[in-house]
């Protein structure tokens, strides 16, 4: 009776070694948690791993396609940001606009201006108040000259973000680009009427 007294007082110790055990295990952050930790640490490197672990563990999870794009935006590597986003929008489900904007955005990096405009469409097909993709895809279509487009997108902009920090060089920006089509439409005019003047 005696043995089995002490071997009752000795599993008493094993147990709370287990307890502890499990609550340290219960505890530990999953390699998405320490991802998001280190991210937030501004350790992309490190982040880096951890997100492409977790991108194994839990591939369902649409915030590791996410955060692993933006890591590797911030190390420069545009390519693979563009990878991870297309590789998780099947999965992507309300992110799904996020996604495209963020491809739109490493497009732009790349200079691929035709394909970010069409990225930053995508978004906001998916999103109607999507602000920041009405405002890149106006920058966007200055770049490629489609003034009236890009009137259009900055207007929707102002009314989607009125309080915007950007809003006088917004309006400073549709204000010119008016001026510019204004005076171009006054030269075809003109050049019209000359023409007609000489039949």
């Amino acid at each position: 009776r005696r043995y089995i007294e002490e071997r009752e007082v000795m599993k008493a110790p094993a147990m709370l070694v287990l307890l502890a055990l499990s609550a340290a295990a219960a505890a530990a952050l999953s390699p998405f948690e320490e991802g998001e930790k280190l991210f937030a640490a501004n350790e992309p490197l490190k982040a880096r791993a951890l997100f492409e672990e977790a991108l194994r563990t839990d591939a369902g999870n649409p915030r590791v396609y996410s955060y692993l794009a933006v890591v590797y935006e911030q190390l420069g590597d545009s390519d693979r940001a563009i990878a991870i986003l297309r590789r998780g929008l099947p999965i992507a489900g309300e992110l799904r606009a996020a996604f495209y904007y963020g491809m739109g955005t490493n497009y732009e990096r790349r200079g691929e201006k035709g394909q970010a405009e069409k990225m930053y469409s995508e978004a906001i097909a998916l999103d109607q108040a999507y602000g920041k993709a009405w405002l890149n895809r106006a920058n966007i279509r200055v770049a490629l000259q489609g003034y009236e487009g890009a009137i259009a997108d900055y207007t929707m902009y102002l009314r989607l973000e009125p309080q915007s920090r950007q809003r006088a060089d917004v309006q400073k920006m549709i204000d010119l680009l008016s001026a510019s089509l204004a005076k171009k439409e006054s030269a075809e005019r003109e050049r019209l009427a000359r023409e007609r003047a000489l039949m």
